[in-house]
């Protein structure tokens, strides 16, 4: 059967419409961290959850107290996390679970510093490894602190259910979740 070709209906011009740039978004300026302040930890919280970035300029700064409270922080949120995972099983868990994440933490941490700084160096940034070293103190630190924002859901489920598969698949997608919000800085 041969190929039968169909008139195309003639269409009316499309109008041109001059591209306007759109407005430059401005941002409103970011509140300072002042961590001369009495406050401690609580005020490193408030400000590495409300202005991460802000603390970021503070860190690159900060000679010991900043960094040592962040870590301090990153400690007893993971540590805090492995009870809600021991409870689970109770026992040797209770002990051995915090044990195991915070030392896995570290140790992945420790692992995976050098590359963090070699692609940063690669891509340009003028970072000294001591800064860089404590951006990723406060990156680690605040995604521990949304993981321990799900720990009374974790905790909820693993005390409602018997199924290891069940809190398994819990803890990996509260885990996810964790890490796909933690390119804050």
């Amino acid at each position: 059967m041969p190929d039968r070709k169909f008139p195309s209906p003639a269409l009316p011009p499309v109008p041109t419409v001059p591209v306007v740039p759109a407005a430059a978004k401005t941002e409103p300026p970011r509140p300072p961290v002042d961590l001369n302040e009495e406050g401690g930890a609580f005020l490193l919280i408030d400000a590495l959850l409300k202005s991460p970035a802000s603390l970021w300029d503070h860190l690159r700064g900060a000679r010991a107290k900043a960094p040592l409270l962040l870590g301090a922080v990153l400690i007893c949120n993971v540590a805090l996390f492995g009870l809600v995972i021991g409870s689970f099983s109770g026992g040797v868990q209770w002990w051995a679970a915090p044990l195991k994440i915070t030392g896995g933490l570290l140790v992945a941490g420790t692992i995976c510093f050098p590359s963090l700084y070699i692609f940063t160096c690669l891509s340009g940034a003028d970072l000294r490894p001591g800064h860089l070293a404590r951006g990723f103190v406060a990156a680690l630190a605040l995604v521990t602190l949304v993981l321990i924002g799900f720990a009374p859901i974790v905790w909820i489920f693993s005390q409602s259910t018997d199924s290891l598969g069940f809190m398994g698949r819990s803890f990996c997608s509260s885990g996810c979740w964790d890490a796909s919000s933690g390119s804050v800085f």
